[in-house]
């Protein structure tokens, strides 16, 4: 699972991810360097397909490297809203929308603060 790279936002993994894909050095990743990340991904569970899934242990810290902080709960919800295929956990797809409904947001979010989770 992502776990092992989200599981600490302020992780080594977490930090040299962030130092490979941030390319403006902002501190967040615009949708083309996250676009760039998925595109690892992708490669990544091409070749590993069962660690290329997002479970509910792992999405709150992944929100939170994303600047949203949710409690388990709101973690929960997120998850169930975006595991299309109800398998438990977000694949590459789902975890990709996931994230580009974040990004978009964040980009529209009046005065830059981190939008609150998307649980409709």
């Amino acid at each position: 699972a992502l776990g092992h790279v989200f599981s600490d936002a302020s992780s080594p993994e977490a930090a040299a991810l962030m130092s490979k894909y941030d390319a403006d050095r902002s501190g967040a990743l615009s949708l083309k360097e996250f676009s760039s990340l998925a595109a690892e991904l992708d490669r990544h569970r091409r070749r590993e397909p069962s660690e290329a899934c997002v479970s509910t242990a792992d999405l709150q810290p992944a929100l939170a490297a994303l600047g949203l902080e949710v409690d388990a709960e709101q973690a929960a919800a997120v998850l169930a809203k975006y595991d299309t295929d109800g398998s438990g956990s977000l694949e590459l797809a789902e975890f990709t929308k996931l994230l580009t409904d974040v990004m978009r947001y964040q980009a529209t979010a009046p005065g830059g603060d981190p939008p609150p989770p998307p649980t409709d």
